[in-house]
């Protein structure tokens, strides 16, 4: 079969038409695909949004949670430190306490201001009733031969003068006191007066 030129021009052109149908359909088919898609992902980020903000809610709650935690377990900690403190001052004094009984109750082993060791040398002051060495007595500044004698601390003080001697001390309802207290608990001064004596 013989084809003339216009029936070849007609198949040209009816081949001409279903190639471009084709190409169409294959370009409207990639344009839907790339709508749907563009779709879809538009929906995935609209829910991991959603997702990402209900997370943030829960990660500010929990944040604000601990920070009111931190603020109670800081005001704890404060109060923790506070009761330390006073109990260490608390301690420190009940050692103090307990260290100036144990030299009262143990007069013979050391002085109660250098902790010397006291022997058989030791004197008893008329103010603070403490034991002491012969290095930390101080004898009465009155004239006259007088025994009694004082720690220097006592002599630092305005006390210059033993309770004997000292009229407006003697008293005094702390002079009275502590004058009874040395006479109940009088040593024997012959080493005070021998070594005050060398």
């Amino acid at each position: 079969m013989e084809w003339n030129d216009e029936q070849l021009m007609q198949l040209q052109q009816s081949l001409a038409q279903v190639t471009g149908a084709i190409d169409r359909k294959r370009r409207l088919d990639v344009r839907n695909a790339m709508r749907r898609e563009t779709a879809s992902v538009q929906d995935y980020v609209i829910e991991s949004c959603i997702d990402y903000r209900q997370e943030l809610k829960v990660l500010e709650a929990e944040n604000k949670r601990l920070k009111t935690s931190n603020t109670l377990l800081a005001a704890q900690n404060q109060a923790l430190l506070d009761a330390r403190k006073k109990n260490d001052e608390l301690l420190t004094f009940h050692r103090k306490v307990l260290k100036q009984a144990r030299r009262a109750q143990r007069p013979n082993k050391e002085c109660a201001l250098c902790d010397h060791p006291l022997a058989c040398q030791k004197s008893l002051c008329v103010y603070c009733q403490q034991w002491m060495c012969q290095c930390c007595r101080r004898w009465c500044n009155c004239k006259g031969p007088c025994t009694v004698t004082m720690c220097k601390q006592c002599s630092a003080k305005e006390q210059r003068e033993c309770p004997k001697h000292n009229a407006a001390w003697i008293e005094s309802e702390r002079g009275r006191a502590l004058m009874t207290y040395y006479e109940e608990h009088k040593y024997d001064s012959s080493s005070d007066e021998e070594s005050s004596s060398e």
